[in-house]
Formats: structure tokens, C-alpha cells, sequence
């Protein structure tokens, strides 16, 4: 397994591991590619993101697709799934997700879509 491959599916089964212990509903598909992995991430309410895991990324921060392009230190994931399965709106989610993480300070640009 590529190394991009298993991060992405450690960071995913340490989200899961979390919301099964607050009874939340978390479920995850891995689909690699090249130096990229995706992972699809299922919420309650048909709601859910994607995440990808990049084996190139300088910073080894990952990159939310929801539906806007966010990118959060790998750190500050649990906590952004979290705001998303409570309600959260994306942009919502990112802000605050990112600014509770210490690895937030050091950020790169992010794009963002319109939500």
C-alpha cells in the first residue's frame, strides 16, 4: 500500500474510531489514484465530503472537497468531521476547525467555491 493510501486510511479509521464512540454515523471508501488518494466520507442525513490525501502535498496537509476546495492540516480533520456531523456548514466547519488546530497558523492559500 502507497504511503498516500495508508495515511489516508489511518486519518479515516481515526475519524471513525471517534464518531463510533459518540455514536455518530461515519462511514469511508478509499479511491487511489496516481499520487492521490480520495476518500469519501458518509455522514448521517445523505450528507458527507471528500478528502484527499496527497503523497506530494509540501506541507502534508489534505484537501477537502465540500462542495468548495478547503485544505486542513491533517491534525484538525477529526475536529472538522465532527462540525460536519453536527450541522455544521462547510465553510463554518473549515473556519473553526482551523483556527482550533496549531497547526492552523501555518496554512497555505485555499479556494473556495461558493457553497
Amino acid at each position: 500500500m502507497d504511503v498516500h493510501v495508508r495515511r489516508a486510511d489511518e486519518l479515516a479509521r481515526t475519524v471513525a474510531a471517534r464518531f463510533a464512540e459518540e455514536g455518530l454515523v461515519f462511514a469511508y471508501e478509499l479511491q487511489p489514484y496516481g499520487g492521490v488518494c480520495m476518500a469519501h466520507v458518509d455522514l448521517a442525513d445523505d450528507d458527507g465530503f471528500t478528502f484527499t490525501v496527497a503523497r506530494a502535498d509540501p506541507y502534508g496537509w489534505i484537501e477537502i472537497l465540500d462542495p468548495g476546495d478547503y485544505h486542513l492540516p491533517p491534525t484538525a480533520l477529526l475536529h472538522y468531521a465532527l462540525l460536519r456531523a453536527r450541522g455544521a456548514r462547510p465553510g463554518d466547519a473549515w473556519e473553526t476547525a482551523l483556527n482550533a488546530d496549531p497547526n492552523g497558523m501555518r496554512r497555505p492559500s485555499r479556494r473556495r467555491a461558493s457553497e
